[in-house]
């Protein structure tokens, strides 16, 4: 298994050494212009002792999924959250979930206005932006964090310290997740995972925890170059994986379907606690960022376009692709790995937070019965 492993991640990662030589040097540690705003001095928020004090911000926040909005999303992450939280370490950032990129069937969203205000009923006038962040040192990270933000933490997370905190979660799924925390006037969750971690995880799907949420769009904001080429990597054996699950003809529709399922496939969620029609919901309302995050992979599968077919894709050979991990594996390791991010979830967020989160999966849930029973 370890062997058969190897040898498909050796060759995922040399149909990605091309792509990587075209990486911009610039995107090492940060990939965004608004990183340097922050730096000059333009953040709007600043800490004074243990007390974060937030101006207005120029414009709105908006969770309407737009590139224009995504872009404010992480102008305000760049000047709000990463000043709020320790920013100076990390090696990834993201956001991602349905707060910034749309799902069908998503009930309308007011946009939250500046981000000036810190008060609770402000937070709620948005949804709660996920972020996934990852540092080489998880434990030193929390340990500043908890000082920081210690009211970001559960009474049980901060009785186990640092250290365990950052311990656990590797024995989990990978990642700690601060969850329903406020920052100037935003509701936020964000989880972190050591570099280790989110990299073996990206490329061997370990846990597919991590691997499995950065198959889908998510927007970037910043990347070491060993990341960068992780995440590479990661796409490319999705795009392989799924392939190897469909006909030698079909849609792109079917392979980004068939790509987002494979992170749900084996996950308890899916039975109850989850949209039954999550999948699908994704991917039609974010099919051209599928396609702008999968263009530069498609050749790995040797695929070419079908004539006359709007979408369309046909295999060029026959030769069986090489996979990461057998299906039935990658079932188990899904329902593993969620298993125990779920009980840390307990942990991590304290039992008010627990039950607030699950009853809005349970929402989900019946909302994903609704629309079954009314197509």
């Amino acid at each position: 298994m370890a062997a058969s492993r190897a040898c498909a991640l050796q060759f995922v990662l040399r149909q990605q050494c091309a792509s990587a030589l075209r990486i911009h040097a610039h995107r090492t540690r940060t990939a965004s212009p608004f990183a340097a705003s922050t730096r000059s001095g333009l953040a709007v928020a600043s800490r004074c002792g243990s007390v974060i004090t937030c101006r207005r911000a120029s414009g709105s926040l908006s969770t309407n999924s737009t590139h224009h909005d995504r872009d404010a999303l992480a102008q305000w992450a760049h000047e709000v959250l990463f000043t709020a939280i320790p920013g100076g370490n990390l090696t990834f950032a993201a956001i991602y979930g349905s707060a910034a990129f749309a799902q069908l069937a998503e009930p309308s969203r007011e946009p939250l206005e500046g981000a000036g205000t810190s008060t609770a009923s402000t937070a709620k006038k948005g949804k709660m932006l996920d972020f996934i962040l990852a540092t080489d040192d998880p434990a030193a990270w929390h340990a500043e964090n908890m000082q920081r933000n210690p009211e970001h933490y559960s009474t049980l997370a901060r009785l186990a310290g640092p250290s365990r905190v950052a311990g656990l979660a590797d024995r989990a799924g990978g990642v700690f997740y601060n969850t329903h925390v406020t920052v100037c006037g935003r509701l936020v969750k964000y989880g972190m995972a050591s570099t280790a971690t989110l990299v073996a995880d990206l490329t061997h799907w370990d846990k597919f925890y991590l691997a499995g949420r950065l198959q889908k769009p998510v927007k970037v904001l910043v990347c070491s170059d060993e990341v960068r080429e992780a995440l590479e990597a990661n796409l490319t054996a999705a795009v392989l994986h799924s392939v190897g699950k469909l006909p030698d003809t079909f849609d792109e529709r079917s392979l980004y379907t068939t790509i987002t399922g494979l992170s749900y496939a084996g996950d308890p969620r899916m039975v109850v606690g989850e949209n039954r029609n999550k999948v699908s919901n994704i991917v039609d309302a974010q099919l051209s960022e599928f396609r702008a995050l999968y263009k530069d992979h498609l050749a790995a599968a040797q695929l070419s376009a079908v004539d006359g077919v709007s979408g369309g894709l046909r295999r060029t050979t026959p030769t069986p692709l090489p996979t990461i991990i057998s299906d039935d594996n990658l079932h188990k390791t899904v329902r593993s790995s969620s298993v125990a991010q779920m009980l840390l979830g307990i942990l991590s967020a304290g039992p008010v937070k627990t039950v607030t989160y699950a009853a809005e999966k349970l929402g989900k849930w019946a909302d994903g019965l609704r629309q079954t029973s009314a197509s």
